[in-house]
């Protein structure tokens, strides 16, 4: 909290700040305090929340690894419980608040401007780690050589991307995907070059998960559920053709440019790994659609 710029007010203005974005949509009586912050400041709580975020990961992944969900009264581990629902309603609703009144880019400063980039990508990516477990996603990728991980991994990840939870998450994704690239695009990521490569990263992940499992049952009927949404009669699986947030662009196309995005920021060795990661990721199992 001591750190920033010079003209950030010191750490004690931050906490009733904080207090208010954590606990606005609660039923506490008292008005809650939104001063007036620079950009810095602005992505300094969206981190804060970030931690929260990782804490509660951290407490299902230990409580139900495999992310089952089912009957609330069961005893065996086929539901997170409620004591982590409202705990992740709880985080929701303060990234909900944080968005509703630090998420608006009015500044004329360039610097402070960058920042709130950053803070916005933040916000996509708190979203999606309350949506689906990152890690999970990087055991999919083979992070782990262990073919019990693998089972764990894939087996959680098509538990989340069950239904309607898939047309939900791969919505968030590609707004996310479309916020790091209008980023790029205007030559506004020099301060948010850590935040992009993540965004871009996690948001091809994702995508390359869910191309990679869309032949598991769990998924196809995820996919047929989008199908009845979106409308897609041409083809078996919409996200092949046309998707929710990005019309005519397909799964493989859009990890290119995901890919070739990765390796022109600005932070070339961090962000030309990653990209790597994802071509080798591509590579073994739509590189000919690429």
């Amino acid at each position: 909290m001591m750190l920033g710029p010079a003209l950030t007010p010191p750490s004690a203005y931050h906490l009733p700040t904080l207090s208010s974005i954590l606990l606005e949509r609660e039923k506490i009586h008292g008005e809650m305090f939104f001063p007036p912050l620079d950009g810095f400041a602005r992505t300094f709580y969206a981190y804060v929340l970030h931690t929260h975020i990782y804490e509660w990961r951290q407490n299902v992944c230990m409580l139900n690894s495999n992310c089952l969900t089912g009957d609330i009264l069961s005893f065996v581990p086929k539901d997170i419980g409620i004591g982590l629902r409202q705990h992740r309603e709880w985080l929701q609703n303060a990234l909900e608040v944080w968005l509703e009144h630090y998420g608006s880019i009015d500044s004329c400063d360039p610097l402070s401007v960058s920042h709130m980039r950053a803070g916005l990508l933040l916000h996509h990516l708190g979203d999606l780690a309350l949506r689906i477990s990152f890690s999970d996603l990087y055991m999919l990728a083979r992070r782990s050589a262990t073919a019990d991980d693998l089972d764990t991994a894939t087996e959680s990840i098509c538990n989340t991307l069950a239904v309607d939870r898939t047309c939900t998450i791969l919505d968030r994704t590609f707004k996310m995907i479309g916020t790091a690239l209008d980023v790029r695009a205007a030559s506004q990521a020099s301060f948010c070059d850590f935040e992009l490569a993540v965004s871009l990263f996690i948001g091809g992940l994702l995508l390359w998960a869910t191309h990679h499992l869309r032949y598991r049952p769990e998924i196809n009927v995820a996919m047929e559920w989008v199908d009845r949404h979106f409308g897609n009669p041409h083809t078996t699986s919409p996200l092949l053709a046309e998707t929710p947030a990005t019309g005519d662009a397909t799964i493989p196309s859009k990890l290119q440019e995901i890919i070739v995005a990765l390796k022109s920021t600005h932070s070339v060795g961090y962000a030309n790994l990653l990209a790597t990661v994802l071509e080798k990721l591509c590579g073994e199992g739509i590189a000919s659609q690429i």
